[in-house]
């Protein structure tokens, strides 16, 4: 009797499960994008209450004091570290509107990998390409690391600047979809 009992409650436990995973993943996407928002808020605030669009020591110390203040309150989430992340991500994404679509489709760790790419046309580029792709944070890092896509779609396009996302979507399509490798010398 135990046998029939198991396969008949098979399927219910399959199903039950499927909702557990989606409603878990779900609420993990949501929390993502609050964080997010959250640290970008961080950031904006400091930027605009203590540094008034300036750096120097008074505000390398006021960092280090709220720093120290918000450690005591919320543990590490508060370092001067992680105040230092939320700075740089509200002065390279100063527009709300743009970390709004951001944070819905990038983790947090997506983000600060690249925010710290200087070059816009560079860190547009691999945003553009993380969120058609659905690359992990690890897969972003990796390409980041061999410059591999960027380099060859760029080279290949910086003669003709008009248009170029649009080559740039195709030349990705195409390199994704192939796995090629290209640099600079054969991408011409």
């Amino acid at each position: 009797m135990s046998d029939d009992l198991t396969r008949s409650i098979d399927p219910l436990f399959q199903e039950i499960r499927q909702l557990i995973d989606t409603a878990k993943q779900r609420a993990a996407v949501a929390i993502n994008a609050e964080i997010t928002l959250l640290y970008w808020q961080i950031g904006n605030r400091i930027q605009t209450e203590v540094l008034q669009g300036q750096r120097g020591e008074y505000g390398k110390q006021e960092i280090v004091n709220l720093s120290q203040r918000l450690t005591q309150t919320y543990g590490k989430g508060g370092s001067e570290r992680q105040l230092r992340h939320c700075l740089r991500f509200a002065a390279t994404f100063p527009d709300e509107q743009i970390v709004s679509a951001l944070r819905r489709q990038l983790t947090w760790t997506h983000i600060k990998t690249l925010m710290y790419i200087d070059d816009p046309l560079k860190r547009d580029f691999y945003i553009k390409i993380s969120r058609l792709e659905r690359w992990s944070s690890r897969e972003l890092q990796k390409r980041l690391d061999s410059m591999m896509i960027f380099t060859s779609t760029y080279c290949s396009t910086t003669a003709n600047s008009n248009g170029w996302w649009q080559s740039i979507s195709k030349s990705v399509t195409s390199a994704m979809s192939t796995k090629a490798k290209w640099n600079c010398t054969s991408a011409g």
